[in-house]
């Protein structure tokens, strides 16, 4: 670990693990929050009202803790996690993706050192879980290599981030964060990225991407919101 000052080797980084059905790599996602080099950790992972052992499997790992919620969707679970976080960094983590043990550690370094960013992220390298063909909504060229992208499992918030833009909105099925991302970037958030590739995503058959025509549907309304807030910043500045 990169020997830091106590007051940065100090910050508290809230991990949230959003849960449903996900028994089959939940520990090894929770493996990979253990191996961080940062710390202290405080880990939330929320069991949006699965019906295997993902809250068993969460239960016996020593110092996680778990919100146990009616199935909601996952925007409502990571926006419980949010509200439980005891930490003023905050990062996200879906159920099936792995962490490389130096990713908050760089996070951390680049958020410290660089106070006026609100959000860092780092680039990923897609995999596909042994057993599974590549599906048909990846792109050529976009697997076993290093991609950068807005991903919730990349990124590490401030929560005053978080505070300003709002919460994850639950009337995206499948897209809630490319929503809020949008909402970031017509705030004027700035973020940056973290070069080494520290996130491993994970390709498989029950991804939420595999949902093309919901994506593509949820996608239309996520970009014509978007102009609509543009207008109306543009409108009050002509005003003001």
């Amino acid at each position: 670990m990169t020997h830091l000052p106590p007051s940065e080797a100090a910050a508290l980084v809230s991990v949230i693990i959003p849960v449903h059905n996900g028994e089959r790599y939940l520990q090894e996602c929770l493996s990979s929050v253990a191996t961080q080099t940062w710390r202290p950790l405080d880990v939330i992972v929320v069991d949006d009202g699965s019906t295997d052992r993902s809250a068993a499997i969460a239960e016996g790992v020593e110092g996680v803790r778990i919100i146990r919620q009616a199935n909601a969707g996952v925007a409502a679970a990571r926006n419980a996690g949010i509200a439980a976080a005891r930490a003023d960094f905050i990062a996200l983590l879906d159920q099936d993706d792995v962490w490389l043990p130096r990713k908050l550690e760089a996070q951390m370094e680049l958020l410290r050192a660089s106070p006026r960013l609100d959000y860092v992220l780092t680039r990923q390298e897609r995999f596909v879980e042994p057993g599974h063909a590549v599906p048909s909504w990846i792109r050529p060229g976009h697997v076993d290599t290093v991609l950068g992208g807005f991903e919730p499992s990349a990124v590490l918030f401030r929560r005053a981030a978080l505070t300003r833009v709002g919460p994850f909105d639950p009337r995206f099925v499948v897209a809630s964060d490319a929503e809020w991302f949008f909402r970031a970037t017509d705030a004027g958030l700035r973020t940056a990225f973290v070069e080494e590739p520290l996130l491993r995503r994970r390709i498989h058959d029950q991804n939420n991407s595999r949902f093309t025509e919901r994506w593509t549907a949820e996608a239309r309304l996520i970009a014509l919101e978007s102009i609509r807030r543009k207008r109306r910043q543009t409108e009050t500045t002509r005003t003001t």
